[in-house]
């Protein structure tokens, strides 16, 4: 009776802390656009759905693709035609996306996504981790 009463406690005190965890949360879900990309976020259930569409005429080789858990777990993503893994975690109110692909998956990249204090523009932050290049900074607009 003792452990029954003992581990309905321990689940009693982690709800607080997991609803926490999720309000940090920012609202990333919808149609960000800039010039001509074209980027797709969807949250579905504990997954995030993310689809980018790059082009005035997109074509398959010009959409990336991944649908992963946001516990950092390493998933399998579409990259044009070439396959890539990616894992997705919250740090805080910002989205870290790390992206490994290539021939031999020798290119690291880490993608940092959070929303404008307004909440109307979506900033990604691209980080070139191997091989090592210049940051990168995309502003996008939410769509309607």
């Amino acid at each position: 009776m003792f452990r029954i009463a003992a581990s309905l406690a321990a689940v009693l005190l982690l709800i607080p802390a997991l609803a926490r965890a999720d309000a940090g949360r920012p609202n990333l879900a919808g149609k960000w656009t800039a010039k001509d990309l074209v980027l797709l976020i969807e949250e579905q259930g504990q997954n995030i759905h993310i689809k980018e569409t790059r082009g005035a005429d997109p074509k398959d080789d010009d959409v990336t693709e991944f649908t992963c858990g946001a516990a950092g777990k390493e998933c399998p993503m579409q990259d044009g035609k070439d396959k890539a893994s990616v894992s997705v975690y919250y740090n805080g109110p910002v989205l870290v996306v790390w992206k490994t692909h290539g021939r031999r998956g020798d290119s690291v990249e880490k993608r940092r996504l959070s929303l404008s204090p307004e909440g109307g523009s979506l900033i990604i932050e691209v980080l070139h981790i191997e091989p090592d290049g210049k940051p990168e900074k995309l502003v996008l607009s939410r769509q309607p």
